[in-house]
Parts: C-alpha cells; structure tokens; sequence
C-alpha cells in the first residue's frame, strides 16, 4: 500500500531439492528465510547463493524468552544456537559460504528443557521485526 512499485510474492510449497527450481519463475530480489527445516534451509540458501540474490536467514528462537537479545549477524559469526550450528555444517557441505548469509539469531543461551521446543511471542516476533527493518533498509540503500 505505501509503494505500488514494490511486489511481494509469497509461494505456499514445502521447499526441497525437487522443487526449488520452480523459483526461477520469479524475478527475486531479496530471499527471506523463516523454515525450520534445516534441508529446506540449505536448498533455499544455495539457490540464493548460485543466483547472487540477497538471503537472511531466520534461526533458532525456540527456548528464549528475552527479544531484546535478538540480532542481525553474519551467519559465520553465531553462536548459541543449535539449529545455526546444524545449518552451518549443513551449508558448508554445500559449498555456501557461511561469510555471505545474514542471520537474525539470539545471543540468550537457550533454556534447555529436555526435547521440548517452546516460543513466547515475543522473540519470533522481535525476530520478524528485526528481519523487516534488515530488508527495508537493504532497498533504502539502494540493494547493495
């Protein structure tokens, strides 16, 4: 509504490696990445990677409480987080540089409670926030 020149494409489809090239259908300027599945995170990463198209990714925010320790990071550089450390050893056996993917992660430690993965509003939503503003100021600079 604010600017009729911009358009958002949102594709219902389970990401895999049968079907991501049905991406290539779309002009995409800019990727954003909130599966939880680690083998769709890495089949959407690499198809970012191949096509130069900007991509962040969304990481763990499971077992946190405090959205004031949600961040925006190089993807090299997270910590902390155990979906970050499965989707860095998965992308670098992928041959994606980790150095060329922008995370929005945590730096609160999890709270570890057996299996169970809980989310309070709050972070996921501080998350989401953070990964608008990211993207907004991405065109604001001109796409560099």
């Amino acid at each position: 509504a604010i600017n009729n020149e911009s358009v958002v494409e949102s594709l219902l489809m389970r990401v895999n490696k049968d079907n991501i090239n049905k991406l290539n259908d779309y002009k995409i300027d800019f990727i954003v990445d909130a599966i939880d599945d680690v083998p769709a995170k890495v089949e959407l990463a690499k198809f970012a990677s191949e096509k130069n198209i900007p991509i962040i990714v969304s990481l763990g925010m499971a077992n946190r409480f405090d959205p004031s320790q949600v961040q925006i990071i190089r993807l090299d550089k997270t910590t902390d987080d155990p979906l970050a450390k499965k989707f860095r050893y998965e992308i670098k056996n992928a041959g994606v540089d980790t150095k060329t993917i922008m995370a929005v992660c945590s730096k609160e430690t999890p709270i570890k409670d057996g299996t169970n993965l809980n989310s309070i509003m709050t972070v996921p939503s501080a998350a989401g926030l953070n990964i608008a503003l990211y993207v907004l100021k991405y065109f604001m600079k001109g796409g560099n």
